[in-house]
């Protein structure tokens, strides 16, 4: 049975359903790595993440599977490098993704919002990385994306006490953009208005604002993609479409 569904698209959608808490196991992560290519390889312009509604968005990893595999060192690196290899192709796709979270998003599922560019949540919705409670720490990347997302303070909170926070805080931390009754009608929304945009200015301005390094290279990067789009034929046709108008 699959749990992860794509539909392809100027506007591609992922949904992700693992009853009953939507846990993020060896199954979900590779069909996940398998849909995340599909996206690559096709002619999307912006994806929408959503998962199935219940008190879960996403619950983070299976506990059972991590508990399986204690002692042994080379499953363990097998668990540790399929999750590095989803989550970072899903931080690499060059298409921007909105995702809308309805529900707990804790643990993997927090780290999996890290690797979108726009969280639009419910009011009901709480986040969280509470690996600590637990007697481990984030391994899918909370411990590193988390502090450039939101303020380093409030980053080290979180993972220190490992609570829940609700929508409301999410969103004045920064990790949450926007709050809404409908959050995936409100995605879709914002993906269509991105769909209508030039693909090539979507692309370099994903590109660019997910740059986190230096800032005289981010910078010197800003102007490489800015000069690239410049010399664009469309960008220039579109420039002289804004004039006549």
């Amino acid at each position: 049975m699959s749990h992860v569904a794509l539909e392809l698209g100027s506007v591609a959608r992922l949904h992700i359903d693992n009853p009953p808490v939507n846990a993020l196991s060896a199954a979900v992560l590779g069909e996940l790595a398998v849909a995340i290519a599909r996206v690559a390889a096709s002619d999307a312009r912006v994806l929408v993440l959503t998962a199935a509604t219940g008190s879960s968005f996403l619950a983070g990893g299976d506990i059972r599977e991590l508990l399986a595999v204690v002692g042994d060192a080379a499953a363990v690196e097998r668990h540790l490098s399929l999750t590095d290899r989803v989550f970072a192709d899903l931080d690499a796709l060059p298409v921007p993704v909105n995702a809308a979270v309805d529900g707990v998003a804790a643990g993997g599922g927090l780290e999996v919002l890290l690797c979108c560019d726009i969280v639009i949540a419910s009011p009901r919705s709480r986040f969280g990385v509470p690996e600590v409670r637990l007697g481990l720490i984030p391994g899918a990347g909370g411990t590193q994306r988390l502090p450039r997302r939101i303020p380093r303070g409030i980053a080290r909170e979180w993972v220190l006490t490992g609570r829940l926070v609700p929508a409301s805080e999410a969103h004045a931390a920064g990790l949450v953009n926007m709050i809404g009754d409908d959050p995936v009608l409100a995605a879709e929304a914002m993906a269509a208005r991105i769909d209508g945009y030039a693909p090539a200015a979507v692309h370099a301005a994903t590109r660019a604002t997910r740059y986190v390094g230096d800032l005289d290279a981010g910078l010197a990067l800003e102007r490489e993609l800015f000069a690239d789009l410049l010399a664009d034929p469309a960008t220039v046709a579109g420039l002289r479409a804004f004039l006549d108008k």
